[in-house]
């Protein structure tokens, strides 16, 4: 005769949110750390109050539940995300990370509009205050702006920096690029390209 599997509780609300602050403390690597305190029944860094949260999932749910949970898609980058604001905290672009539109994953698509993803408003809302070049003409499809990095917001911090581009009717499109030389190299042939265009108009 085969023997019931005994379904376990899942954490309560309180519970989890033990767990996630837990999870932010120790970054990618958190659920190794919290199966060493459960086989210790030792939480370093936490208080007794969080440290009596976590012995309870460990009582209520055992390890195997650890192995299947996956926390909140934000819940790690929120963390990152204060850490950098505390970094510059009267900058522009903390001021932008603070939007909780900008504290998900910046590459998710952004619905109908005038952009593609979250990162191309970001960038674009971020240029409005640390624009350090523009050429052209948006009502000529033609106009650019560089923004140079280093970011602080953590999905594209390691980007040197970005171009971006309006059209005529608004839409923003922005790419990102890892090395300065890749930047620059593309900032001067776009320039080079609407100059020479702008020249040609005016000639004729």
């Amino acid at each position: 005769m085969s023997k019931k599997k005994i379904k376990r509780p899942n954490p309560n609300p309180v519970q989890l949110d033990a767990i996630v602050e837990f999870a932010r403390r120790h970054g990618r690597g958190w659920k190794g750390k919290l199966e060493e305190c459960w086989m210790r029944a030792g939480y370093p860094g936490c208080s007794s109050t969080q440290a009596a949260l976590l012995q309870q999932v460990r009582n209520q749910c055992g390890p195997s539940w650890l192995a299947d949970f996956e926390l909140p898609p934000t819940a790690l980058v929120s963390s990152s995300i204060e850490r950098a604001i505390a970094s510059d905290p009267q900058s522009a672009e903390a001021h932008l990370m603070r939007d909780p539109r900008f504290q998900g994953d910046l590459f998710r698509s952004y619905g109908p509009g005038k952009y593609s993803h979250y990162a191309d408003a970001y960038l674009h809302e971020l240029s409005m205050d640390a624009l350090d070049d523009e050429v052209g003409e948006a009502e000529y499809d033609n106009y650019y702006s560089l923004v140079r990095g280093p970011f602080l917001h953590p999905q594209i911090a390691g980007y040197e920096g970005a171009i971006l581009f309006e059209n005529s009717q608004g839409f923003v499109e922005v790419v990102f690029y890892p090395t300065k030389k890749e930047l620059y190299n593309e900032w001067k042939r776009l320039s080079d390209e609407v100059n020479v265009e702008i020249s040609e108009s005016s000639d004729d």
